[in-house]
């Protein structure tokens, strides 16, 4: 049985922030969480435990591993680092990725 976990109504796909039309990293992120396939509806809020909640299981985590490497453009290696700690909201990733892109 797939576990729901209690979230806000998803903003409408068409609605893009004012990014120039462009889809944010944030949106992004939502919708690559969306497609693993973990049994959410609605939209997943900044500060929602991803890890600590158990909504993200350890396939979730490979591919949140996979997506964050192909955003920053090298590998990530998740034991270098408290992964619950820094990736367990979705702005917590976000921050993650804007500071390795500015080291590079």
């Amino acid at each position: 049985m797939a576990r729901r976990a209690a979230l806000a109504p998803a903003p409408p796909a068409a609605q893009d922030e004012l990014n120039g039309g462009e889809v944010s990293l944030r949106d992004q992120l939502i919708a690559a969480i969306h497609s693993w396939d973990l049994g959410l509806s609605g939209d997943l809020g900044d500060d929602v435990s991803l890890i600590r909640s158990g909504i993200f299981d350890s396939v979730a985590l490979f591919n949140l591993v996979l997506w964050v490497e192909q955003q920053i453009g090298r590998p990530v290696d998740p034991t270098s680092f408290d992964l619950a700690e820094e990736w367990d909201t979705v702005g917590g990733v976000l921050r993650f990725i804007e500071q390795r892109r500015s080291r590079a």
